[in-house]
């Protein structure tokens, strides 16, 4: 009797590995993609069509994971299963804040990472950061000067700027920031290093200057407890 029963629950699980493993029951049929607006979908879409007809319970979700982000505009992907044959993907994108100039215009995300244009301009004001070459911007240099931008355009918006409204260009150099605003096209020397106590003093001038009848044309921050105003 118990090596019938023993015989029985072996058959048992043989009967369950064979569905599981060598049947269509847990076939994965459908993928899902929910992401944003700037990735490219349909690229997307072709690297998880190649994972259709899987075991949806087998196949690793760290590798849809790794494939998924060696596009630069994917940042985190989450995956929930459907039964019995169905995968939902979410995509959580790099959104751009900046555009960088690079022989051809691309965006850049509030990490600094470059991200290529994909799907064509976005309907978003953006500055536009320049004085980086495109071999620069491979090198450690080159990604050094983009998260200074970044540092910048983030400082700005913690002390209640728009960006978008205020800033045209980001001109980085070697041991300089200039900011270019789209208010007259005034120059904003920002030197190396200390942004915040200089975006804090540029906030304590900015509307005084403002209520001016025109806007000066040079703005130097660079020097300690004072702004320079030609």
């Amino acid at each position: 009797m118990r090596i019938a029963a023993v015989s029985l629950a072996v058959a048992a699980v043989s009967g369950a590995a064979w569905v599981f493993f060598f049947t269509t029951a847990f076939e994965l049929r459908e993928i899902r993609l929910n992401g944003g607006r700037y990735m490219p979908e349909d690229s997307l879409s072709a690297v998880l069509r190649t994972h259709l007809g899987s075991n949806i319970y087998t196949l690793p979700h760290s590798r849809l994971e790794r494939e998924l982000k060696a596009f630069p505009e994917v940042a985190r992907v989450t995956f929930r299963r459907r039964p019995l044959h169905g995968l939902d993907c979410y995509v959580e994108e790099r959104v751009p804040v900046a555009l960088i100039n690079l022989e051809t215009i691309f965006g850049v995300d509030a990490g600094g990472v470059v991200l290529p244009l994909r799907s064509g301009p976005w309907d978003v004001d953006l500055p536009l950061i320049t004085g980086i070459s495109s071999d620069e911007a491979k090198t450690e240099k080159g990604a050094r000067m983009i998260q200074r931008s970044m540092e910048i355009l983030q400082l700005l918006k913690d002390f209640d700027f728009s960006p978008a409204e205020l800033l045209s260009e980001i001109h980085v150099e070697d041991s300089d920031v200039i900011l270019v605003l789209l208010d007259g096209g005034t120059s904003i020397q920002m030197g190396t290093g200390d942004y915040e106590e200089k975006v804090r003093k540029l906030r304590t001038v900015y509307g005084s200057l403002r209520d001016e009848e025109s806007f000066p044309g040079f703005i130097d921050l660079r020097f300690e407890r004072q702004v320079v105003i030609r």
